[in-house]
């Protein structure tokens, strides 16, 4: 915070100490120009304290720092959800007191979750911390307060840290598969990532394709590299891709939504990366078929239908989880749950001419898929 003087007889650091930490690449975000009670002072009504102590504070940031500063730390984790609107007046992210973990698209942008580090919490238990986000992609901004070499009595200290404990965190951390970054990057990459929108898709082979992509933000702030949403072709119909990346490849799920199929692929920043993306699940460079020992088919007659087709299914000896039908943009247009007939009249009442896909799936999986062409 900028202003100490209304709490301390000084500064708390230099700004010729914190601009070498700047230097060194670390994040200068606001804390308030004077720690203020933000929850208080919404509660109070007292909106024009909270606008004078958010703009004070990052004019003098901006200033002191020479920089455009973009996210904030809320004092005392205190805050009413009207607060939060006048927060995002100044800033393009906030991070709260609320222990947790913060998802890809986080809820909000101005009250994010963080998890304090306090004089007791192991490295150990904070390694746990990180295996968690590591495992299920979650960003995780760790808390700290003071970092201190001399001894310190730990149950009354609470908020205190031994520097030897930091560096062996620092050390856990090194050796897992992690993004480490300052707030105001991970938060401006995970905007852009929403932001994206693919522009241009060029067929370069069987399963095979690469696209121009745009984010539409301004480059003076938002110069991270992107996280992809990628829209599939029409042609795909399997529920898995494969995407190749850094030498490996990942399997993700396929997502559908209003304008089609998509999948979200979590991609660090890595400039001059070249993403290749298959058609359902690869080993090596074949496609492997996903469906089970038997030979399940789908037939469809008559196909193209005017009115109504009787869907046949082979192979199936026992009840499957679903039969679905979905439209071009992968929304579902008729299920049928615990499927275990052979045959299903598919009426297209109420439905407009064009190209259904009808999927089995089972266990997660699917089992075999048929277009169909209603006139």
């Amino acid at each position: 915070f900028t202003d100490t003087t209304t709490i301390y007889d000084g500064e708390l650091a230099s700004t010729s100490l914190v601009r070498t930490y700047k230097d060194l690449g670390h994040e200068i975000g606001s804390h308030t120009a004077n720690h203020s009670n933000l929850g208080e002072l919404t509660e109070a009504g007292d909106t024009d304290s909270i606008e004078e102590v958010l703009s004070l504070s990052v004019e003098l940031l901006n200033e002191r720092f020479d920089q455009q500063t973009t996210s904030m730390s809320i004092p005392f984790g205190s805050y009413r959800y009207e607060t939060l609107e006048y927060m995002a007046r100044y800033f393009y992210s906030a991070r709260s007191s609320d222990h947790g973990f913060n998802l890809a698209s986080p809820y909000d942008f101005y009250a994010l979750y963080s998890w304090p580090v306090l004089s007791t919490t192991s490295p150990a238990f904070v390694d746990n911390l990180f295996s968690i986000a590591e495992t299920y992609g979650t960003y995780l901004p760790l808390m700290y307060h003071d970092m201190v070499d001399e001894p310190f009595d730990e149950e009354t200290d609470i908020y205190n840290y031994s520097r030897d404990l930091f560096r062996e965190t620092v050390q856990l951390a090194g050796n897992r598969d992690l993004w480490i970054d300052t707030h105001e990057k991970i938060y401006k990459y995970i905007r852009e990532r929403n932001a994206l929108k693919i522009s241009q898709v060029y067929l370069t082979g069987e399963g095979n394709f690469s696209f121009i992509a745009d984010d539409g933000l301004a480059d003076s702030v938002f110069n991270i590299e992107l996280t992809l949403k990628i829209h599939l072709p029409e042609s795909w119909s399997e529920d898995t891709v494969t995407i190749e990346a850094r030498g490996s490849q990942n399997l993700v799920k396929v997502e559908q939504g209003s304008e089609g199929s998509f999948v979200f692929f979590n991609h660090l920043p890595d400039a001059n990366q070249v993403l290749t993306v298959y058609d359902g699940n690869m080993k090596g460079t074949e496609i492997q078929d996903r469906r089970i020992e038997s030979d399940v088919g789908i037939n469809a007659f008559p196909n193209p239908f005017l009115d109504e087709a009787l869907i046949e299914v082979s192979g199936i000896n026992e009840t499957i989880d679903y039969l679905i039908i979905r439209d071009i943009h992968g929304r579902i247009v008729r299920k049928v749950r615990n499927f275990s007939d052979k045959t299903y009249r598919f009426s297209r009442a109420g439905l407009p001419p064009g190209i259904y896909i009808v999927q089995l799936l089972d266990s997660g999986k699917q089992l075999a898929s048929l277009k169909v062409l209603a006139l």
